[in-house]
């Protein structure tokens, strides 16, 4: 899959824990933290931007299985666009009934809410509850999403913990953290 994606210029580096993506003519680095592994089977770039899904390395064929479950999913995103204006002016926007639609995974808005919001060090991080019907059964209704800007493109990151795992929110909190912080450091290099 890996070599397909590269094949049609959409991804240029493929690795386990990183991920080069062209999005709109701009490469974009992205990066997990330890433990955890993009899933070439889920990556998709295309005309809206990209897509790409990582989680413990065990569940995605590249780790070991024996390694210490992280017990979430790891989402990330990349626009065909910048940020548009401030990281302060897209608060405001999510914080909306049409921009709340836009944060939650069961695509219903009047079930979508923002329970904390914080801007550090040019990152927008969120917990959100989502109380309608996910897509996933063994998702929390509680998740993290952070954005910021790198390579001139918005990037959007999730930390989706699986109901009866042991992963607290102070444990999403540090693993999107980590998830921001590899991405930017890849992007650096």
């Amino acid at each position: 899959m890996a070599l397909a994606l590269a094949a049609c210029g959409q991804v240029s580096t493929f690795s386990e824990s990183r991920v080069s993506v062209n999005v709109a003519g701009q490469p974009v680095m992205l990066a997990t933290p330890d433990g955890l592994c993009f899933d070439a089977k889920s990556t998709d770039v295309n005309q809206s931007g990209a897509f790409l899904l990582a989680a413990d390395c065990s569940l995605t064929g590249t780790g070991v299985p024996d390694a210490a479950p992280v017990g979430a999913v790891m989402t990330a995103s990349v626009s065909r666009e910048p940020l548009p204006g401030s990281l302060e002016t897209l608060e405001a926007f999510l914080t909306t009934q049409p921009g709340v639609g836009t944060l939650g995974k069961s695509g219903e808005p009047d079930k979508i809410s923002v329970l904390e919001s914080a801007i550090g060090n040019g990152v927008l991080y969120l917990k959100v509850r989502d109380e309608g019907r996910l897509p996933l059964p063994s998702d929390r209704p509680i998740f993290w999403r952070a954005f910021f800007e790198t390579s001139d493109r918005l990037v959007g990151l999730s930390v989706i913990g699986f109901a009866g795992s042991d992963l607290s929110d102070k444990d999403a909190q540090s693993l999107l953290r980590a998830f921001v912080l590899e991405t930017r450091a890849a992007a650096a290099l």
